[in-house]
C-alpha cells in the first residue's frame, strides 16, 4: 500500500515459487517518501533534431566520399 497523502509507504514483499507458483510473505518494508524518485530524463525535441542532422551530415560525407573514391 502506497500513501501519497501523508508521505509513507508500506510495502509487503512476497517470495514465489515458479514451479506451484505458491507466494510466501517474507516481510513488509516501511519508508517515506520525499519528492520524486527513480524519473528518467526525457530528451527535448530538438536533442532528437540535433541527433537525425548529425547522423544525415555523416551519411552525406559518407556519400560524398564514395562517390570521390
Amino acid at each position: 500500500m502506497f500513501n501519497l497523502d501523508d508521505g509513507t509507504l508500506d510495502t509487503q514483499l512476497f517470495s514465489i515459487n515458479l514451479t506451484t507458483g505458491a507466494a510466501t510473505y517474507v516481510t513488509t518494508l516501511d519508508g517515506t517518501f520525499n519528492g520524486l524518485t527513480g524519473v528518467a530524463a526525457v530528451p527535448e525535441p530538438a536533442s532528437y533534431a540535433m541527433v537525425l542532422l548529425g547522423l544525415g551530415l555523416m551519411a552525406g560525407a559518407a556519400r560524398r566520399q564514395k562517390r570521390q573514391a
